[in-house]
């Protein structure tokens, strides 16, 4: 790729695409990296998925992602912004080196109120991260993910009480 153009509303300009927050070029550490929209988006591109593994410190610096981060543009757009929050809408256009693009706009993402997860996405979304945080005491974790809108506060309080880095037997 030879370069990568994101629009974005200003909100997330500031914070995580180089605005007010700064340039988000120096990726070092998770911590910089899940702040960084350019981080994000060149392992996403390289990767097809932006998960834990993609958050390892030797992942945040090999060569492919950060060379392609650094070819990665993003402004706001003060129309997108105008539609904030009730639309998270995008633009990203990416140049391939012989110059050929292609380009899409959204105004939403899986899981926003807009587009809710299904079951199946919340199943997968679960499991790609329990090694890192499981629901140990949980008779079925699966359920407790698939059915957060009608827990209360208190029922989820329990079970982050019982928050372990040890995996399911």
């Amino acid at each position: 790729m030879s370069r990568v153009d994101v629009e974005v509303f200003d909100v997330a300009y500031h914070i995580i695409g180089g605005g007010e927050e700064g340039d988000k070029l120096t990726v070092q550490t998770k911590e910089e990296a899940d702040h960084s929209l350019r981080y994000m988006l060149a392992v996403a591109l390289l990767d097809g998925q932006v998960l834990p593994e993609q958050y390892d410190p030797d992942r945040l610096r090999q060569s492919d992602v950060q060379s392609l981060l650094r070819r990665v543009h993003i402004a706001p757009n003060s129309t997108f912004t105008s539609l904030f929050p009730e639309q998270m809408k995008c633009s990203v256009k990416i140049t391939l080196m012989d110059g050929t693009t292609f380009q899409i706009q959204k105004i939403d993402y899986e899981g926003f109120h807009t587009r809710p997860f299904s079951g199946d996405v919340g199943q997968q979304i679960y499991q790609s991260n329990h090694p890192l945080y499981l629901f140990k005491k949980a008779k079925k974790p699966h359920d407790t993910v698939e059915h957060l809108d009608i827990l209360t506060v208190k029922d989820l309080t329990k079970l982050f009480s019982s928050i372990t880095k040890e995996p399911l037997p």
